[in-house]
C-alpha cells in the first residue's frame, strides 16, 4: 500500500516538473523575443533622433539565433509619421509563435 501511494506521488512530482520545465522554456522564448524587438524599436528611435528614417528600407527580414523577424515601415503623409511594425517568429514547443508591435515615428 505505502509502495502504491509513493509511486503515486512520484509520478505526479515528476509531471510538475516536466510542465514547468516546458514553462520555463517558453518564458525564456519570449523575454528573448522581447528583447529582441527592443534592440529593434531602439536602432529605430535612433534613426530617428538622427533624421535617418528615410533611409530605412520599407520592409525588413532577418534571422537572430533561432528567431525570424520582419519589420514594416510605412510612411503616413496625412499625419507626417510612420508606422513601424515589428513582428518576431520563432518555433516552440511543437508550434509556431509569434509576437507583432507597432509604433509611431516622427
Amino acid at each position: 500500500m505505502a509502495v502504491g501511494i509513493l509511486s503515486v506521488g512520484l509520478v505526479a512530482i515528476l509531471q510538475a516538473l516536466a510542465f514547468c520545465a516546458r514553462v520555463t522554456g517558453f518564458s525564456s522564448d519570449i523575454i528573448e523575443a522581447s528583447f529582441l524587438a527592443q534592440d529593434k524599436f531602439d536602432e529605430m528611435e535612433y534613426k530617428e533622433i538622427n533624421g535617418r528614417t528615410d533611409e530605412e528600407p520599407p520592409n525588413a527580414s532577418g534571422t537572430t539565433g533561432a528567431f525570424g523577424w520582419s519589420s514594416t515601415l510605412i510612411k503616413d503623409e496625412a499625419l507626417s509619421l510612420y508606422k513601424f511594425n515589428f513582428q518576431v517568429n520563432w518555433q516552440g514547443a511543437g508550434r509556431q509563435e509569434s509576437i507583432s508591435l507597432d509604433t509611431y515615428l516622427r
